[in-house]
């Protein structure tokens, strides 16, 4: 509207007015010869920068002592800079618990390093196609128990205090469901699938961490109970085959060979194919194509890993695969 005036503009032609009639008055008590310049002129010139400088001002006091300002900017500015970074810690650190229930004997440090552990390895696990789900709680039990147990029914970890800042601990236990959710309806009741899906979580964990030793940050309390030889739950770092194993060797025993041949054709593939292609393999016998398991992973395996096929028939021939399932 035409009688309507910009505030901005107004609030401009205001400042103009006041600094106008107070660099008039400092003149003129400047220039009478019995009055000397005194803090008086000083605060008329303060009054006449006021309308332009007080943005940048907290407080202003005019007395005898003279004239003190605080600046405001400065203080704004550190004021900012410090509540940005609280909500950013507190973001990131909602952002690490987020989607993860803790009980039992937790304290807050644990629960942000068990939950930026599950976290990574979740993306980790999706980065490969698998359907992730949601966190299982985590409980942290007695301190006698040095391991983890998964309770698919309540989707709910129950991990030793003795062990529970072991990473690996937790995400050899989580990774199991999201295992079996990927091939659901397969029977989990064949000990050679099981065998075979516990070298693979052993696998994916150890791959993920970058290290063949399950469980190594816990060694203390495995040498405590298996001895100084054992300072870890796998070690993937071994050229044992299936021929090596005891005929009555159980599922545990089967699995950690299948994870050591893993992590062989981790070393000669790479870690990236590697990963993808014994992913994919594993989500392949979710289908309803008949057949021995064993034997459809072992030829989807080959199929997947494009020009390390043969690299993964030599590895698996020579570990004896041909026992657990044919070549």
């Amino acid at each position: 509207m035409a009688g309507t005036q910009d505030p901005a503009r107004r609030n401009r032609a205001a400042g103009l007015l006041i600094s106008a009639a107070a660099v008039a008055l400092a003149l003129t008590h400047a220039a009478l010869p019995t009055v000397p310049i005194d803090w008086v002129t000083v605060a008329l010139i303060v009054i006449a920068l006021l309308p332009w400088a007080a943005p940048l001002f907290k407080t202003i006091e005019l007395g005898p002592g003279g004239v003190k300002l605080e600046t405001r900017l400065r203080k704004v500015q550190e004021h900012l800079h410090r509540e940005t970074l609280r909500v950013e810690e507190l973001a990131n650190r909602v952002e690490r618990v987020e989607g993860v229930v803790f009980s039992g004997r937790v304290t807050p440090q644990l629960a942000n390093e068990l939950s930026e552990a599950l976290h990574s390895f979740q993306d980790f696990l999706a980065s490969l196609g698998f359907a992730v789900g949601p966190f299982p709680q985590i409980h942290v039990g007695d301190s006698a128990v040095d391991a983890a147990e998964y309770d698919a029914g309540n989707n709910r970890v129950t991990v030793g205090v003795a062990v529970a800042g072991d990473p690996d601990v937790v995400c050899k236990s989580y990774i199991h469901q999201v295992m079996f959710d990927a091939v659901a309806g397969s029977r989990f009741d064949s000990g050679p699938l099981r065998a075979l899906e516990s070298g693979l979580s052993d696998y994916f964990v150890c791959s993920h961490g970058g290290n063949p030793r399950l469980g190594h940050r816990s060694g203390a309390v495995w040498s405590a109970r298996d001895g100084p030889d054992h300072p870890y739950i796998r070690a993937l770092d071994h050229h044992r085959g299936f021929n090596d194993l005891a005929p009555d060797a159980t599922s545990w025993d089967i699995g950690e060979v299948w994870g050591a041949a893993f992590w062989e054709l981790r070393e000669l593939l790479g870690q990236s194919t590697a990963d993808r292609a014994l992913a994919a393999a594993w989500k392949g016998l979710g289908d309803a194509a008949p057949g021995d398991p064993i034997d459809r992973f072992i030829k989807l395996l080959e199929q997947l890993a494009g020009t390390g096929a043969l690299t993964v028939k030599e590895v698996l021939r020579r570990r004896g695969a041909d026992i657990v399932g044919p070549l």
